[in-house]
């Protein structure tokens, strides 16, 4: 069975919604194309009784003639300015919704190449389909089909066998469009493809800048661009040729050529004495109307096919799976809460899918107030554990515990109110120092902040900065070193009111001196009471923890104070004493 169509039905209800522009614009639509119609009449009325015409009656024709044009001129402004309201009223909606569910996703779904998809179909993606079924094509196909409606219904009184024979001469029109439409979608798919390869080469020489000028690879650069170049101008020309000859020239060749027959026709009807001269003005009037209406009818099937590929964009987007969970933990129920386990793992298994990307936990209970170092092998499931506890991902087998409750049926977000994370990777925002430690609240809490600044040994860059016209750290950062940006995600993490702390390798890019300062920043949140998690493979500080939980081939080693592992865990004391010859190394 077809899966319905997420993108048409969220339109439809979008229209739905602005019921009263849709009729503005058919009523508009309606009243231009009948009052376009009326001036061959006109001329028809004028030509036949010129001779008996009086002066006031000619003048009423001539000013109708003449005002004509300026009416119809006003209701397209208004048909435009109506149309331009809807496309944005729906296309900003549609923007909304299409975020607010990537905002809401589960996290599996996401990667560097989706990322990328997901930014066209916002932003290129939307503004097609907005264009084609409200800004152009939709409405051209409805402005097309009442001028249709009525060129032919005059038509018809003038002389129906020309109409009858305009008629006729419609389904060849017919087959030279759709002969010419799977041509457009082959050539538009081959220039997308190319676009795609160009985006992809300046992408990946930018990124590998260094590596170009170090080995002297800016001619080589230049030679793949400008076969690109070449590719994408023969591209764009198969794409312009071919729509141009089912849009312009193909049916401007059969209204020509109608145009021709039905001149000739009339003439030999106005020498017979069937037809007046001011009907074989009128007629000669309405052909052409009816065959660019026609030709712009048909023309609509390309701008509609056009439009497919980004509406299956868009519902690829509304089919990924959203976060789970509907029971909230209220500030007040987790203030209450004195159990003296704050996090508890049971059976817990999680797998991404790919041997050995697997995660195995049987037992694990985590008291309030406590400091643990984990440490373990590189790919050992380290970092899975703080997504397992942030929820974003599930596990596949177990349950996870936070102040005693499940947290797969609780509401993510809440959740994560409680919870203060460091992620292995800083991620920062083009803002100054003040703006990233606070995000996203707006009022900053300045005695705090100046706290947390000095904690984490921030106050030299956050001078620096604040004295510069431009105070911002630049784009994830790059106006700042690896250390600094390290510094600032975990001054955001501490500033964060919470009671549970993740921090994942937060002092791996810093000098000695530093990570020290900001080590001992971190182990101070639990003077408060706090918990605090921090992964690391600096094995010097696992003496400080309360208790160390060792990772080793995916699963949990040991899981003890640090005095009662060296002696009892074989695989934790080599990691401590390779890492104590590779400082000592270091130091000499």
């Amino acid at each position: 069975m077809k899966q319905k169509s997420k993108t048409r039905e969220l339109i439809i209800g979008l229209l739905k919604s602005n019921w009263i522009l849709l009729a503005g614009i058919f009523i508009l639509i309606v009243l231009s194309a009948s009052l376009s119609s009326i001036t061959p009449m006109i001329f028809q009325k004028v030509i036949d009784d010129l001779t008996v015409l009086k002066l006031p009656a000619l003048l009423l024709y001539v000013l109708a003639i003449v005002a004509i044009p300026f009416a119809v001129t006003l209701l397209d402004v208004g048909k435009t300015k109506f149309s331009f309201t809807l496309t944005n009223n729906v296309g900003k909606q549609l923007r909304a919704d299409l975020y607010e569910h990537l905002l809401n996703v589960k996290m599996r779904e996401f990667s560097k190449d989706s990322i990328q998809g997901f930014l066209y179909s916002i932003t290129r993606y939307v503004g097609k389909i907005c264009d084609v079924f409200l800004g152009g094509d939709v409405l051209n196909f409805l402005a097309n089909i009442v001028q249709i409606a009525t060129a032919f219904m005059f038509l018809l009184l003038l002389d129906w066998t020309v109409a009858v024979g305009c008629v006729v001469v419609i389904p060849m029109l017919f087959l030279l469009m759709k002969s010419q439409r799977s041509k457009v979608d082959q050539r538009e798919s081959a220039l997308n493809d190319t676009l795609r390869e160009g985006e992809t080469i300046i992408s990946e020489t930018l990124k590998n800048m260094k590596i170009v000028r170090m080995f002297g690879g800016k001619e080589h650069e230049e030679e793949r661009f400008a076969r690109w170049q070449e590719r994408n101008i023969s591209a764009g020309w198969g794409v312009r040729f071919t729509h141009a000859m089912a849009v312009k020239i193909l049916p401007n060749s059969v209204e020509q050529l109608m145009y021709g027959v039905v001149f000739v026709f009339c003439i030999v009807s106005v020498i017979r004495g069937t037809m007046t001269t001011g009907t074989l003005v009128a007629v000669l009037s309405y052909v052409p109307i009816f065959y660019r209406s026609m030709s712009g009818l048909l023309s609509v099937q390309i701008g509609l096919s056009a439009v497919a590929k980004p509406i299956r964009g868009l519902d690829e987007i509304f089919a990924m799976e959203r976060e789970e969970g509907t029971e909230p933990l209220s500030i007040e129920e987790a203030h209450l809460y004195n159990g003296s386990v704050l996090l508890r793992f049971s059976d817990v298994f999680f797998t991404y899918g790919r041997v050995p990307c697997n995660v195995m936990i049987p037992k694990l209970a985590i008291n309030r107030g406590e400091f643990i170092v984990i440490v373990g092998e590189s790919g050992g499931g380290k970092t899975t554990v703080f997504d397992l506890i942030c929820k974003f991902f599930d596990p596949a087998e177990g349950d996870i515990y936070f102040m005693g409750r499940d947290i797969r049926p609780m509401q993510p977000d809440a959740l994560r109110r409680y919870i203060a994370l460091m992620p292995q990777e800083s991620l920062l925002w083009n803002e100054n120092i003040p703006g990233n430690i606070a995000y996203p609240e707006k009022k900053l809490d300045e005695d705090k902040l100046e706290r947390v600044i000095h904690a984490t040994a921030l106050a030299e860059l956050h001078e620096r900065l604040a004295a510069a016209k431009d105070d911002t750290i630049g784009e994830s950062g790059s106006r700042i070193s690896g250390g600094e940006k390290q510094r600032l995600s975990v001054a955001r993490a501490m500033n964060k009111k919470a009671f549970l702390y993740l921090f994942d390798e937060p002092t791996s890019l810093m000098d000695s001196i530093t990570a020290e300062q900001v080590f001992r920043s971190i182990r101070a949140l639990t003077r408060e009471k706090k918990t605090v998690l921090m992964v690391t493979h600096n094995l010097s500080h696992a003496k400080y923890a309360d208790r160390v939980l060792v990772f080793r081939n995916s699963g949990i080693e040991g899981f003890d104070t640090y005095e009662t592992l060296m002696a009892s865990c074989g695989y934790f004391a080599s990691l401590v004493k390779s890492y104590s010859s590779s400082a000592e190394g270091t130091d000499s």
